[in-house]
């Protein structure tokens, strides 16, 4: 089975793990400058440094559809820069995941493949996607909707700086992102994370560095530049979150549910 993911962050990194090891063929997309904090754990990586591995998972950046092909008969990932999903109708997907959780209207629709899944609360099924899954609602997390929207209004997902033992710290202005820290480094209240253009970004509370943007990156003001884990338990570095994988079980059980169509 040949599946399109839009998002190469760390859900949608979930979800192609899942899937590839469903025996599914994985073909991802982000932009070119990818806005994934927690890059240990995340095939955008592979855009920047060509190549990367995710739990045990090799991915290759791809420059076209054709290249793609050739990553995906050497049993790997292919991530291509395509933000736009122009990769749609390229190639014969039996599936199409989006996993771009924005709020401006998406515009991925039903006929982009024979399954369209969407992941969060942009996606209604019959409309946009043939089916839904849950994404950010706590005890409902990875839940799949097949009509409806299954909950009423917006969620809270990405709103706030803190969501329990993670503390999200946005950018002071636009420029380019130069860390000083690096990921799994033990941080403390006040100390400078990376700057922008000579300003700095400055750690919230004591804990971990779980998540940087890389040396270089483009960021306009208000963009989350790195995450802070807070929590007593230990901090697993390279292990994909349970939420995420929960999410991912949701969009595999949304492909069985059609398995009709393929």
């Amino acid at each position: 089975m040949l599946v399109y993911i839009r998002g190469a962050g760390v859900t949608a990194s979930a979800i192609a793990a899942r899937l590839y090891r469903a025996n599914c063929r994985i073909v991802m997309s982000d932009r070119e400058h990818p806005h994934a904090l927690r890059r240990n754990i995340c095939f955008a990586e592979a855009l920047r440094k060509g190549t990367t591995d995710v739990a045990g998972i090799g991915a290759s950046a791809a420059k076209d559809p054709e290249q793609a092909v050739h990553i995906l008969r050497r049993d790997r990932i292919a991530v291509i820069a395509d933000p736009d999903g122009n990769m749609r109708g390229t190639l014969p997907f039996d599936a199409c995941i989006d996993t771009v959780m924005e709020e401006k209207p998406t515009d991925t629709n039903m006929g982009d493949a024979p399954i369209v899944i969407g992941v969060g609360d942009r996606f209604h099924p019959g409309k946009n996607c043939h089916a839904a899954v849950i994404a950010h609602r706590e005890g409902f997390c990875g839940q799949v909707w097949y009509e409806g929207t299954g909950f009423a209004g917006a969620s809270q997902m990405d709103r706030i700086g803190s969501k329990r033992n993670h503390y999200r710290i946005a950018v002071p202005g636009g420029g380019l992102f130069y860390p000083v820290s690096e990921i799994g480094d033990p941080v403390r209240k006040g100390d400078t994370l990376a700057v922008v253009d000579s300003d700095p970004v400055v750690c919230p509370e004591d804990g971990i560095l779980s998540g940087i943007l890389p040396e270089g990156a483009p960021v306009e003001p208000g963009r989350y530049g790195a995450v802070v884990y807070t929590g007593k338990t230990p901090f697993l570095r390279d292990v994909i979150p349970e939420k995420d994988m929960a999410i991912a079980g949701g969009v595999l059980e949304a492909l069985l549910h059609f398995r009709d169509f393929y």
